[in-house]
């Protein structure tokens, strides 16, 4: 039983180092006063419903190995800068970031 918990302690740390190290690299590489381009460049969005103002995205650079692989990809929600008497372009790359939430493992959004 001893052997066990030792393999299982392994098993996780094998997982979750890995892994912890990319949610602090997503963490700090999303910061307010950045623009939709910016965010754009390490990041896609995510299937789903969305608007102008806000919408949840997926980090790219994310290669989950073997057992990361059912927990999902990182994700993070981003909430813009919109001026909503804006028509024409609703989405634009110079839209400035506000708030980033923190990021978080989920299953991918498919429309």
């Amino acid at each position: 039983m001893k052997i066990f918990r030792i393999i299982l302690a392994i098993a996780l740390l094998v997982v979750l180092i890995p892994c912890s190290f990319v949610f602090c690299e997503v963490y700090f590489s999303i910061k307010p006063g950045m623009t939709r381009a910016d965010l754009l460049m390490s990041f896609e969005y995510d299937g789903g419903i969305r608007s102008p103002g806000n919408g949840c995205f997926i980090y790219r650079r994310f290669e989950p190995s073997y057992f990361c692989k059912h927990f999902g990809v990182i994700k993070v929600d981003v909430e813009f800068e919109f001026d909503p008497q804006r028509k024409d372009h609703p989405e634009l790359p110079s839209d400035k970031i506000i708030r980033v939430s923190m990021p978080y493992l989920e299953y991918r959004t498919y429309d």
